[in-house]
């Protein structure tokens, strides 16, 4: 029944999508943990401010100076950690887009060919029954990944489109290019010219927000992960560690430290700077 098909391949296209979606924001939960947890971020903050208090009412005590510094640094390194974690996050969705593609190609060349040899079956009269069972199979690996319009000529060649009406399979099977990038770091971004993007025969393809002309399914969430959700998170982490650092570089918090010197808390060991604070969660330091 080709309206049923078309249902529970939609179907599986939003369970594709929101797979991808869940898996991230689990991953992102896990690594900041919740406040009642003693590694989370939360708690390390906390922690922080508790030795801090202690250090100012035994300023004499090295243990309540040393405890000072052991929670800056463990604080410190759960930012590294975190952020660490999340461009990791975005290292893995790119991959997984070459993958895709891979496999998104092959099975195109794929129905190319039973195309082929059903119009050979059709003119001989012979049964073509087979290779129709052959296609949906083959279609059905490809509906995870990007959400599609199956069409059939008056022969019964099968005709694909993605839902944004790229051309997937029209008389021959569009070849798509992508090239994994192997280490992504905070400040590499699809607008730098970083990351690459999806082309068809050579050609880019329209954008429709987070992905080249093919959004919708798991292909469309990984471009969402690597290029806007792992990003708002990398964003919203470096903002806590500016502020985090900022607090101990305000005048009078420290009197011996020069205007130029960096405070409590580095960008590996210089001073942070509002203009360079993209990846600032994964640079500091005590």
């Amino acid at each position: 029944d080709p309206v049923l098909l078309g249902q529970r391949r939609s179907a599986d296209a939003e369970a594709g999508q929101a797979q991808v979606r869940a898996s991230f924001a689990t991953q992102l939960e896990t690594l900041i943990g919740t406040p009642d947890q003693n590694d989370s971020l939360s708690a390390q903050i906390v922690r922080l401010e508790n030795s801090l208090i202690e250090a100012s009412n035994r300023p004499d005590s090295d243990a309540s100076l040393g405890a000072t510094v052991n929670s800056a640094k463990n604080l410190a390194q759960k930012l590294n950690s975190i952020s660490d974690e999340i461009q990791m996050a975005r290292q893995n969705a790119d991959l997984e887009i070459g993958s895709a593609i891979n496999f998104l190609n092959d099975s195109l060349l794929q129905l190319e060919n039973i195309n082929k040899q059903m119009l050979i079956q059709r003119g001989t009269g012979g049964d073509v029954n087979a290779y129709l069972d052959q296609q949906q199979v083959v279609v059905d690996g490809i509906a995870d990944l990007i959400p599609i319009r199956e069409f059939r000529t008056e022969n019964g060649q099968l005709r694909l489109y993605s839902q944004d009406g790229i051309s997937l399979l029209d008389g021959t099977a569009s070849q798509f290019e992508f090239s994994a990038t192997r280490v992504i770091a905070p400040d590499m971004t699809l607008s730098s010219g970083a990351l690459s993007d999806i082309t068809r025969d050579g050609d880019p393809l329209p954008r429709n927000g987070s992905v080249a002309g093919l959004s919708g399914g798991r292909l469309g969430a990984l471009f969402e992960l690597r290029d806007e959700s792992a990003i708002e998170a990398q964003t919203q982490l470096d903002a806590i560690a500016r502020d985090l650092a900022e607090r101990f570089e305000q005048p009078g918090v420290d009197a011996t430290r020069a205007a130029t010197d960096p405070g409590f808390f580095t960008d590996n060991g210089l001073l942070t700077s509002p203009t360079d604070e993209v990846g600032l969660a994964q640079r500091l330091t005590v």
